[in-house]
């Protein structure tokens, strides 16, 4: 089998069958060994019956039927288990995503890991979106760059090997499935085909208000975890800020109910928003997992090291600004600030929370084993199983 294409539906009798014709049609024409598993949420207007009886006409069309459970996401979840191939294709049911693209995201996966169809490169755009949608994909797409690299990561038809899901535990809410996997898959390359979006051809959209809030919800969830560069640096700054806030209290105590004179307070209350902004960074921003003491210490002492450094820059930049460029000390202190902000998060990213070779060599060893075990096991898996 070379190719498993799992279809979501939900009340999408009108589609379905135009849908499937096109699809089997791309895959014989293509000599594409595939199968395709409509995964349908109970329909109303009973989806997933007529795909039932479409299997006299199509070779390789299986059916899941779910009951009591509901959601995109999850539907695409459930196609991944049921699928019998090592590689999955997933596309709407609504004829948005054109089934002549399948062939192209497929031979993707020849020099990739993930193939998605892309609004967003060149030759990729939408027709016939009305201005409220473009922006509310614009802004979605805006927020999701904080956790891919991805240019279209909200696209909803894509492909991908299976190894990306080894040993990976997905949560994803609403519909945007790729954004879940683009953060917490297992993967080195992403290829980005070009398509045109065009809107559903029968049928309502499922676009509502419920579903924006549960896309903030998702990539708030996403932030917590994501490798980029851009998102450590946004959970970076959001412990800054509550160091800030321990800074100010700690001062507080110590000078109004602990007497000390401002000067030493304000040097003791430095340490503390040290401390706590080190386990913040560490635990929360950059996601470092040595627990060794020695190496725990060493990197408290770099820590210290680069926010002393950062320390110096804001003094040195607000100086030229100040003295030298004479700039008002408040826009001059504001500038000083990012200055150090950038060098502080540049120095611990690069050197104090840089990942070691023992601990990365650790991970990639870890994970071919349990790669191993996972195709071990689905080599002997029977998709049926999963009806």
């Amino acid at each position: 089998m070379d190719l498993s294409i799992i279809i979501p539906t939900f009340n999408e009798a009108e589609n379905l069958a135009p849908l499937l014709a096109q699809v089997f049609q791309v895959l014989r024409d293509n000599e594409i060994e595939g199968e395709v598993i409509i995964v349908d949420d109970d329909s109303p207007d009973r989806t997933w019956e007529l795909a039932e009886g479409l299997k006299t006409n199509y070779n390789g069309l299986r059916v899941v039927l779910r009951q009591g459970e509901k959601g995109l996401a999850t539907a695409v979840l459930a196609g991944f288990a049921a699928a019998s191939s090592s590689k999955f294709l997933v596309m709407d049911a609504d004829l948005s995503h054109p089934p002549a693209l399948i062939a192209d995201l497929y031979r993707a996966l020849d020099n990739a890991d993930i193939s998605l169809a892309s609004r967003n490169v060149q030759g990729g755009g939408v027709k016939n979106w009305p201005m409220s949608r473009k922006a509310i994909s614009w802004g979605a797409t805006l927020i999701a760059k904080f956790l891919t690299d991805a240019k279209d990561p909200m696209s909803g038809y894509f492909a991908l090997r299976k190894e990306v899901l080894d040993g990976v535990t997905l949560n994803p809410t609403g519909y945007k499935i790729l954004l879940e996997i683009l953060v917490r898959g297992r993967y080195e390359r992403v290829k980005e085909v070009p398509f045109v979006f065009e809107d559903r051809k029968n049928g309502k959209s499922k676009m509502s208000s419920g579903i924006i809030t549960k896309y903030v919800s998702h990539t708030w969830s996403l932030l917590k975890v994501a490798r980029t560069t851009r998102a450590q640096l946004v959970r970076f700054l959001m412990i800054g800020g509550i160091g800030i806030l321990v800074n100010l209290a700690a001062l507080w105590l110590l000078v109004d109910y602990g007497s000390l004179h401002y000067l030493p307070a304000a040097a003791i209350s430095f340490l503390v928003a040290v401390t706590f902004n080190f386990a913040g960074n560490k635990l929360f921003a950059f996601k470092d997992e040595r627990k060794d003491v020695g190496a725990v210490a060493a990197q408290y002492t770099k820590f210290f090291a680069v926010s002393v450094g950062s320390l110096l820059i804001n003094l040195a930049v607000l100086y030229l600004v100040v003295d030298q460029a004479h700039i008002w000390y408040i826009i001059g202190q504001v500038i000083a600030i990012l200055a150090a902000t950038a060098g502080n998060f540049t120095g611990n990213k690069l050197w104090t929370f840089r990942p070691s070779k023992t601990v990365t060599k650790a991970k990639d060893l870890k994970a071919g084993a349990l790669r191993a075990i996972i195709m071990g096991y689905m080599h002997g898996y029977d998709g049926n199983k999963a009806r």
